[in-house]
């Protein structure tokens, strides 16, 4: 344990004096683009680490190239279940320091730095071809990235729909049977710990799990938390979609919500176009 505390302190320091080479900048837009496009997949490390952000796991995918979507998560969750990545404390040096416990601390030279993580920064001192996990964090961080934000107590959650819990925030039709469980309106569950994982969804920490899990992400439409403050605050639309949507939802229209339904009446294309964005967001 003593090791494993001084190799974080090293972490933390060359963190500190951190800078990315100049010459990854456009590698780096690319790879950040496509890591916040394809978001919804990564937030499933999420579910089964909890203490693990959804672009950690991202930076990993990078790091192989984007390839194997699913053979990449069944390599990293049994790697992690071997290291126990349950145990990984909730910051950043320990989740730079779990990159490298991931690749085996593989090509560390004398200092102890491995190209795996500090490629791409002052502290390779050479001019490197590909960003390394450090220096692709540093650059999400500088262009605004923040973990997710949450808010811990004891709140009680009510399913105000019909609705599907789901492993990530990808719309349920994307994901295995084994990923979603359907969930009727009424049901009532204990939380311990909310978060904010998208424009549509909740991320809730369930005290008593469901199909044998305690994190599962849930359309904020059709949920209720009693004394939450982060999940009552609205989000504001940004397409011309949600914004028809919202201001129906304002005037008290009905809107169906399911795939395929229809509102108000079959001639009204624009009533029809609504059914369609609330359900592609579900």
């Amino acid at each position: 344990m003593a090791n494993i505390v001084s190799i974080e302190e090293k972490y933390t320091e060359l963190w500190q004096g951190c800078k990315v080479q100049s010459n990854l900048l456009p590698d780096l837009e690319k790879i950040a683009e496509k890591l916040y496009y394809d978001r919804g997949f990564y937030e499933k490390i999420e579910w089964y680490y909890p203490n693990l952000p959804w672009y950690w796991a991202g930076i990993l995918h990078a790091k192989a190239d984007f390839e194997g979507s699913t053979q990449f998560f069944d390599q990293i969750t049994h790697k992690l279940s071997k290291i126990k990545g349950e145990q990984i404390p909730a910051k950043l040096s320990a989740r730079l320091l779990a990159f490298d416990l991931c690749n085996d601390f593989q090509g560390k030279d004398s200092q102890g730095i491995t190209p795996f993580v500090w490629a791409g920064t002052n502290h390779t001192k050479t001019i490197d071809s590909a960003a390394g996990c450090a220096a692709i964090l540093y650059f999400l961080q500088a262009i605004g990235l923040k973990d997710d934000q949450t808010e811990q107590g004891q709140f009680n959650l009510k399913v105000t729909s019909d609705s599907v819990f789901k492993s990530c925030s990808l719309p349920s039709n994307k994901l295995e049977a084994s990923e979603k469980t359907s969930v009727k309106a009424g049901k009532q569950l204990e939380i311990t710990e909310v978060a904010i994982a998208d424009a549509h969804h909740l991320r809730v920490m369930l005290k008593v799990p469901v199909l044998n899990r305690h994190i599962w992400f849930i359309y904020g439409g059709h949920i209720q938390i009693d004394g939450c403050k982060i999940a009552t605050v609205p989000t504001k639309p940004k397409t011309l979609e949600e914004k028809i949507v919202a201001y129906c939802q304002k005037k008290g229209y009905k809107i169906d919500k399911e795939p395929g339904y229809k509102n108000i009446n079959p001639s009204c294309q624009l009533q029809n176009q609504i059914g369609e964005v609330v359900s592609k967001r579900q």
